[in-house]
Order: structure tokens, then C-alpha cells, then sequence
């Protein structure tokens, strides 16, 4: 099931996207090829091979080098890591106008590795981070202005496939998921049966064998500049009692969270994908929407996902009674303004 067929002249091994999803570019056997990607009319048309570019120090004919992984590094340069009888990241950038792509200076990274794993970068305060680096031995390593690769202040205690890299106050956090199914934050362990895992502003939202979607409030990493991630707390497996927890269907995987829709998309065994409205990012998003004084959207959301409105004055009851004629003139509607008031305990 797909949009759109991309004929690409190697066997594909990774995909990246930048400037907000207008550029393809796909990591082969023989290269990289660089597609665009636009929107028409509010539709997206079929991309558009850019340009092809082959990898520097790729020699297929020996099978000494093999590129690995391609990752975006800002919204116009990404990274390729290639192993041979050492890792390297290769930095490339596109220029658009003209059509062209140009290497940068590969980077050795430490040590002899026989796996590594490269993560997109996060926005900081300084912009200058632009990616992480996980080892074969747990280790994680900083790209910082595309020269030089500094430790971080953490160590995991496996090699990790899956890692999340997440600059927090003054200092990182990385969030990882190993092959047997190990979830930590850092050097703690958070759970030992998860299939898959993504982080929000808000969240830690992972799946476990045991057919369950779990949140893990990150509110707590909020009250300091170092984060304490022994305040986190991992909820248990009643989805009866605790909105943190819900069934899912035998299999279910996490693809992507929206929390400005307030909804997940989960992908099933068959291949089929779901979008569903967990309570806890619902609640969220209402109390956000609250905050923000939007009150007409979050009114909206209590009344097609069933949420108490008490929520709507007891989340900021200073703040509601300080803008009661705002909140009528955003309702409008005197059918709205009835069913509110009627919800009142």
C-alpha cells in the first residue's frame, strides 16, 4: 500500500527526509539519490529525482567498505555512517537551486566498532549538535560543527538498535531499546518486554509483549536542570484503573505520536495502520489547550472523546473565571454553553 513508486538504481538500505519532507534522499548499494518532493494545490505530486551521488571511499568491487545508515544532521545536510575496518560519517549537503550535492570531511569515529548507529540531531539553543552516534559497546558520542565527536555523559550497558537521543535542560538524555526487547532511559532500565518505543515533549509512549501501550509522564524530568530520571514512574499493567495504560491488539507497533492531534498511529501485523486517541495524551492535550486559552478546541475534544468537562475549569480555575466571557464568545453556540454548564458538578 503506497503513494507513490521510486525506481532507485541500488538495493535500498536507508531513507531520510528534510526540509520538512520536501527532499528524499535514499541510501543504496551504489550511492545516494536525492528526490524532491512537493506540494500542489495542498497535495503532495510525485517526487522527482534531484540528482544522483555516489559515496567517497566506496569500493564495492573489494566489499571493504558498506555504507550503513543515512540520518539528517540539519534541514539541508544529512550523514551517511559506512563501516570497514572502521566506522565514518560522511557529510553531505544539498543545494536545491543548482541540483548539486557536496561531501564534507569524513569522520573517524573511536574506537573499532563492528556496529554503530547514528540518530537524527534536536534543536538546542546553540543549533551546533548535529547528531548522535551510538556504539557497539553502549556508548554514545555528540557531532559537533561536523569535525569532532565528544562523549556524552552517559553510557548504556548493551548496544542498543533503537536509541533517542534528547537534549534536556543543560544535559542529554537518550532513550534505547534493545533487540530483546530492553527499554532505559540512560543507565536505568524502565521495562524488559518492550517491542517499541517514541518520546514527546510529554511522553515516553512504548508498547510491550504483553499487548499494552504504556505512558510515562516526563513532567518530572521538568524540575530540574539535571534530570533525575529516578522520579519517573512506570505504570503497571491494569488498563482498568490507570489511563496510562491501554490495550492494544496483539502485535500492534508504534509508528509515529501526534500530540497536536492528540493521537497515535500504530501499525498492525497484517501491515494495516490505526490512529487512536489514548486518554492520557487526550488529557494532555486539553489541559495544554486550557493553558493556552483555547477554549473553544478543548471543549471540542471533551465532547467527542467523552472527557469530563470539570477538566476545563478545575485544570486552571483562576485563569477560567478571570476569562468566562472569552470562553462564551469562543463556545458561541447557547446548545455548547448548555451542555457545559449541565456537565458542572
Amino acid at each position: 500500500m503506497s503513494m507513490f513508486d521510486l525506481t532507485v538504481s541500488g538495493n535500498t538500505i536507508d531513507v531520510v527526509f528534510l526540509q520538512g519532507d520536501s527532499i528524499i534522499a535514499i541510501l543504496h548499494t551504489h550511492g545516494v539519490d536525492v528526490h524532491t518532493w512537493e506540494t500542489k494545490n495542498g497535495r503532495r505530486v510525485a517526487p522527482t529525482l534531484l540528482l544522483h551521488a555516489e559515496l567517497p571511499e566506496l569500493d564495492m568491487d573489494t566489499l571493504e567498505t558498506w555504507p550503513l545508515q543515512i540520518c539528517s544532521s540539519s534541514p539541508s545536510e544529512f550523514y551517511v555512517l559506512t563501516v570497514s575496518f572502521e566506522a565514518k560519517l560522511h557529510r553531505a549537503t544539498v543545494d536545491i537551486s543548482s541540483g548539486n550535492l557536496s561531501w564534507g570531511d569524513s569522520i573517524v569515529v573511536p574506537g573499532t566498532w563492528s556496529m554503530a548507529y547514528i540518530t537524527d540531531s534536536c534543536a538546542t539553543e546553540s543549533g551546533d549538535i548535529q547528531g548522535y552516534v551510538h556504539s557497539q559497546t553502549g556508548q554514545d558520542f555528540m557531532i559537533r560543527d561536523g569535525a569532532c565527536i565528544e562523549n556524552l555523559p552517559f553510557k548504556l550497558s548493551y548496544f542498543a538498535p533503537w536509541v533517542k537521543v534528547v537534549p534536556w535542560g543543560h544535559s542529554e538524555i537518550a532513550f534505547a531499546l534493545s533487540s530483546s526487547g530492553l527499554l532505559s532511559i540512560n543507565s536505568r532500565i524502565l521495562a524488559k518486554n518492550c517491542t517499541s518505543f517514541l518520546v514527546t515533549k510529554e511522553h515516553l509512549i512504548f508498547t510491550t509483549n504483553n499487548h499494552l501501550l504504556k505512558f510515562v509522564h516526563l513532567d518530572a524530568l521538568d524540575e530540574a536542570e539535571i534530570p533525575d530520571i529516578e522520579n519517573l514512574e512506570v505504570p503497571a499493567d491494569d488498563p482498568e484503573a490507570d489511563e496510562r495504560c491501554r490495550s492494544i491488539e496483539r502485535g500492534a507497533r508504534l509508528v509515529t505520536a501526534m500530540p497536536t492531534n492528540m493521537s497515535l498511529v500504530l501499525q498492525m501485523p497484517r501491515g494495516n495502520t490505526e490512529t487512536i486517541y489514548p486518554r492520557a495524551m487526550v488529557l494532555a492535550g486539553i489541559r495544554k489547550l486550557v493553558d493556552e486559552k483555547k477554549y473553544k478546541r478543548a471543549f471540542a475534544y471533551c465532547r467527542t472523546q467523552r472527557v469530563d468537562m470539570n477538566l476545563l475549569y478545575d485544570h486552571q480555575p483562576v485563569q477560567f473565571l478571570a476569562n468566562v466571557g472569552m470562553f462564551l464568545e469562543q463556545l458561541e453556540d447557547a446548545s455548547y454553553i448548555d451542555l457545559f454548564l449541565s456537565s458542572l458538578r
